[in-house]
């Protein structure tokens, strides 16, 4: 990413905050100016979404109308690399041109900012996969946080796909396994008598360890692998976005586990206490799309 940056000397694409927008004057902003203005742009990416631009001239009435936005917090939701590369080019930069003024545009990242409360911002869940066979004894593993039934569909009926995610949006706190046992379905659903905050590490509430993903890590593949965070980073474990590809992994031998999406309201929550997201943990969509605007680092 960072030689990237160096040989265009430009970002092709924005990192993506939240806003909490509590007074709606991002809201009422896009609202009008799309109502207001034709698009400057459209067009539709290779992965089927449709994409409308609206360039506006940012003058002192517009940055006025969203002053109280500014006054309230942002959320990186996507592109920590995005954001960290930038800051290393503007440290190289610096390094090789000495100090850069003020209004240097290296000292600026491209933002995309949605609002918490947008309905069409919606978090897709990021499957687990973990390649290895489960241990013999898994089910009297997992028995400590869960209750293990056999789930209402297995993998190779047609209505498979639609009952996960039927099951996935219910309330509670459940994921449903593939591969424990060869070509069979598990609903694992949280015991109640379980306090999440007993396996939570040091400096992190019970609310953090029960989002899906950290209840899986630790509920689920702590105690099957033993998961340190050194195999995560080896790759011990995959990540998909979608049941299909899950259960190709699933009929090859490996462990898919189905977690529920994550709420934004539990994004915006922990990070205001300062517990921040684990790995893949959220996919937002929709997405603004790669490239389609420039945003030159050079003055």
């Amino acid at each position: 990413r960072l030689a990237l940056l160096k040989a265009t000397r430009t970002q092709f694409s924005p990192i993506f905050m939240i806003a909490r927008d509590r007074a709606g004057k991002l809201q009422q902003f896009m609202a009008e100016t799309v109502a207001a203005n034709t698009p400057t742009a459209s067009g539709t990416s290779l992965d089927g979404d449709q994409h409308r631009l609206w360039a506006v001239e940012a003058g002192p009435f517009e940055m006025r109308r969203l002053a109280p936005l500014f006054a309230e917090s942002f959320y990186l939701a996507d592109g920590h690399h995005r954001y960290e590369t930038a800051q290393a080019y503007r440290e190289w930069l610096t390094e090789e041109e000495g100090t850069l003024p003020p209004d240097h545009p290296a000292r600026y990242v491209m933002t995309d900012i949605v609002p918490a409360s947008d309905g069409g911002l919606i978090i897709r869940p990021i499957y687990r996969v973990v390649a290895n066979g489960a241990p013999d004894d898994w089910r009297e593993r997992l028995a400590r946080y869960f209750e293990v039934a056999d789930f209402s569909h297995q993998p190779q009926d047609p209505e498979f796909a639609a009952a996960v995610e039927t099951t996935l949006e219910g309330h509670g706190s459940v994921v449903v396994a593939m591969g424990l046992e060869p070509g069979k379905a598990h609903l694992l659903r949280k015991r109640e008598d379980v306090d999440l905050g007993d396996i939570a590490p040091a400096g992190y509430s019970a609310a953090w360890a029960a989002v899906a993903p950290n209840l899986c890590r630790l509920a689920i593949l702590n105690p099957l692998w033993d998961m340190t965070d050194e195999d995560l980073r080896a790759g011990a474990v995959e990540f998909v976005h979608d049941v299909p590809e899950a259960l190709e992994r699933a009929s090859q031998g490996a462990c898919v586990f189905l977690i529920q999406p994550v709420g934004i309201r539990e994004v915006v929550d922990l990070s205001d206490k300062g517990e921040r997201m684990p790995q893949k943990s959220t996919f937002f969509h929709p997405k603004m799309g790669t490239g389609m605007v420039f945003n030159p680092l050079y003055p």
